[in-house]
């Protein structure tokens, strides 16, 4: 394997995962402690497990009951606590809204509670004015809802390091999120950003006032709360409803870059490394041999799936990991066929490299042949919050497909023979 490298559109996470280092977080999960020793890996994985199922289980408990004590991501530091919660379609009593908490000594703004959460959440992106006499005014809020460390919006802004962007207010029509999975409201004539507050906490025995100042000139109290929710159509009375924490980024073994999700992300950074050779990056080492090899991407799929909701291993030929090896795998493979490594480009995972030799040939097609499983390869379950596909699981499925359909990887094997053939035969009369 070639040493290659790949950079990845993301603000930089501010929590590193490291053999030895130990994350604060409810879901963190850390290969060793302080002797040394390592955690096996079947035990880490029945504590995702347990996890995912409270987590999932915690989510459902939440709404009117909701109190400081249910927020998992904090920022800043001191003595004492507000919590922000951003509600992306204030209009509606359906929505999830998120939560996040702030620790603060020195007097403090909800405008230094916003800018804390957006340097320290690597999913969070904000639209502001640049500051005036009166402050800042807010236009637009984003969040990278799927985790793939990819948010862009329809007109090309680009935003800093914490996630800001200093703009002008912006004008019809507003901009939108460039992937559909993403959160995005913008406004300042066409809907606005409505600013509230509460005293006490307002899903319990306070309640949410349209703020009289804006978020620059709001002084914070130990214990109080902000909402931010997006109002459409100008009602003013537009506040955020049924919260849920927002979620520390992801610390776990198979997330090698933290970008909050386990996927092909992270098994191309596991290519990076040269298979049979040490590790240029311990986190890489997965089952501890010295060595980064086949046995660790085996590790990888199995952690993952456990991390996605899944009871069961992903497998080779799932290039979009979302528990199935079907025709859109396969042609995925097929189009992106280099049997001699010789298009000079990186051969990723989710191109059809499911051994990572800087090829995608026979071997390749022949594992994907192996699994192919169009109806989903047994079982499949997700009920992780995690999971980076929901939109593509917990299908209702009359069967699974466990082994390939004969009749179907003949054919679709035919034309790929044909497609190889003629592919030689021109690189022969070339």
């Amino acid at each position: 394997m070639h040493v290659r490298s790949r950079c990845v559109n993301r603000k930089t996470p501010s929590i590193r995962w490291a053999p030895g280092v130990h994350a604060h977080s409810r879901f963190a999960l850390q290969s060793g402690n302080a002797s040394g020793k390592v955690i096996p890996h079947h035990l880490i994985k029945l504590v995702i497990l347990f996890l995912t199922t409270v987590s999932a289980a915690t989510t459902l408990a939440l709404g009117s009951t909701f109190s400081a004590n249910d927020v998992e991501f904090w920022v800043g530091a001191g003595t004492n606590q507000s919590v922000l919660v951003v509600d992306w379609n204030g209009s509606s009593s359906a929505d999830v809204s998120l939560a996040w908490g702030y620790r603060w000594s020195n007097p403090a703004t909800t405008e230094d509670m916003l800018l804390a959460v957006l340097a320290t959440d690597p999913r969070m992106y904000a639209k502001i004015s640049p500051s005036q006499a009166s402050g800042v005014a807010l236009y637009g809020v984003g969040y990278d809802q799927n985790a793939n460390g990819n948010f862009g919006l329809s007109d090309n802004t680009s935003f800093d390091s914490s996630g800001v962007s200093m703009t002008a207010a912006p004008s019809y029509p507003v901009a939108t999120a460039t992937e559909s999975a993403d959160w995005y409201a913008e406004g300042w004539e066409d809907g606005f950003w409505n600013f509230a507050s509460a005293d006490d906490n307002p899903f319990h025995s306070g309640s949410w006032s349209t703020a009289l100042v804006g978020i620059s000139n709001r002084v914070l109290s130990d214990g109080s709360w902000d909402s931010l929710a997006f109002d459409a159509d100008f009602s003013f009375d537009d506040h955020a409803a049924n919260p849920a924490p927002a979620l520390v980024p992801l610390v776990a073994a198979c997330n090698f870059n933290l970008d909050q999700a386990c996927n092909p992300v992270d098994i191309n950074l596991l290519y990076d490394n040269p298979l049979g050779e040490a590790p240029r990056d311990p986190a890489m080492d997965l089952d501890n041999s010295g060595l980064v090899d086949l046995a660790d991407l085996n590790q990888w799929l199995d952690l993952a799936a456990t991390i996605n909701g899944f009871s069961s291993p992903y497998l080779a030929g799932d290039t979009q990991l979302d528990h199935r090896v079907d025709l859109s795998d396969y042609n995925t493979l097929t189009s992106h066929f280099d049997p001699t490594g010789s298009g000079g480009l990186l051969l990723d995972w989710a191109q059809g490299n499911f051994d990572g030799n800087d090829r995608i040939d026979l071997s390749d097609y022949n594992r994907l042949a192996q699994n192919f499983s169009p109806g989903g390869y047994y079982p499949e379950v997700n009920s992780s919050r995690f999971a980076i596909h929901p939109d593509r699981t917990n299908h209702s499925h009359s069967a699974f497909v466990p082994e390939p359909n004969g009749f179907w990887l003949l054919f679709f094997g035919g034309l790929f023979g044909f497609r190889w053939n003629r592919t030689l035969h021109s690189s022969e009369s070339n």
